[in-house]
């Protein structure tokens, strides 16, 4: 007779680069419980990371801006959804995902001490402020965590498809074999874009020393990307590509530049040299790139700096220093250092 295995519901339905940085959890998870099956609950936006995700068993997706936007439908769902499981994790914090727990039924339920309504939740877990998102999250795990560890990077499989795909667009754009700088300049919050009119200076030098640039963005950030085609050395492949396919690119590329963004994250799962421009945000925050041979930059000692924790449409000071500051010569030199051209 068939043994039925004992199953995890896992939830995440935040940002794109929190979902990223939730998969070394998902990893270390399965790990620590290798005859457990892993299912996670995400929005329609990040259903394809945790798809790709060797650890995860199958996704659930909460669509909260339509067909579950109420309380009534989200809690509709949960009740439909959780029986069978022996653990809840809860590793978004919103005042929904704890009345999901409250109704899933499911009695081993896990959420931060921080979140809404903290008090639904059987364990609940410190939120440390001063770690690094995914060492927040390894502490769901409850158990020792070796060095090695602390510093997994998520994993993201491609499937045969999405790597032709790739393949064709490196082939079709003469990129294969050439020295490619991936450049991701958007961010949903405008205080966390490092100005468009400086990332045209950084191109610019690239491209005059033979790099190939290519732009790297979804959809929504197609124009901002257009305005930073400069030449024939520059390739554009905003709003065309999956997250698991721009991760290809970025695996292929020398490095990646962008900003305090879910890029950088991706930058992670590719384990590429990546730098992280901090305008508006910092480092401390714990969003930081975290392999060996990535950084970051940022203007220091600014006192209005940090002025969010995510950023806003417009500077609240209204002279954005914090980016206008922050010269592109300087950000090319330290892109030259980590690429051992200087």
């Amino acid at each position: 007779m068939e043994v039925l295995k004992q199953k995890y519901l896992v939830l995440q339905t935040a940002f794109l680069g929190d979902a990223i940085l939730t998969l070394p959890f998902l990893q270390l998870l399965k790990k620590k419980n290798p005859g457990v099956l892993i299912d996670v609950i995400a929005t329609p936006a990040n259903s394809e990371i945790f798809q790709s995700s060797p650890s995860v068993n199958q996704v659930y997706i909460l669509d909260k801006k339509n067909k579950h936007k109420s309380l009534f439908k989200s809690i509709e769902f949960i009740r439909e959804l959780s029986g069978g499981y022996s653990r809840f994790y809860v590793l978004h914090r919103s005042f929904r995902s704890a009345m999901m727990s409250l109704f899933s039924g499911i009695s081993e339920s896990y959420g931060y001490d921080t979140s809404n309504m903290s008090f639904v939740y059987k364990h609940k877990i410190k939120y440390d402020s001063g770690k690094h998102e995914i060492r927040r999250h390894f502490a769901f795990l409850e158990c020792e965590i070796t060095d090695e560890e602390y510093n997994t990077l998520p994993e993201m499989s491609l499937t045969a498809g999405q790597t032709a795909v790739v393949e064709n667009i490196l082939a079709n754009n003469n990129l294969v074999g050439a020295a490619i700088l991936a450049v991701a300049p958007g961010s949903v919050w405008e205080t966390k874009r490092y100005p468009t009119k400086y990332y045209l200076n950084i191109i610019e030098y690239f491209c005059n020393i033979g790099v190939k640039v290519v732009l790297l963005g979804g959809e929504n950030e197609k124009l901002l990307c257009g305005e930073l085609k400069i030449n024939d050395s520059v390739i554009d492949l905003s709003g065309t590509l999956s997250i698991v396919e721009s991760k290809m690119i970025i695996e292929k590329s020398i490095m990646l530049l962008t900003n305090d963004s879910a890029s950088g994250h991706i930058g992670m799962a590719a384990d590429a040299r990546t730098l992280m421009v901090y305008c508006s945000t910092v480092p401390e925050f714990g969003f930081y790139p975290y392999n060996k041979k990535s950084a970051w930059i940022s203007v220091e000692n600014l006192e209005c700096k940090p002025c969010g924790i995510h950023g806003f449409k417009k500077c609240p000071k209204g002279h954005f220093k914090c980016a206008e500051l922050l010269q592109p010569m300087e950000v090319i030199q330290k892109m030259e250092k980590m690429l051992d051209l200087r």
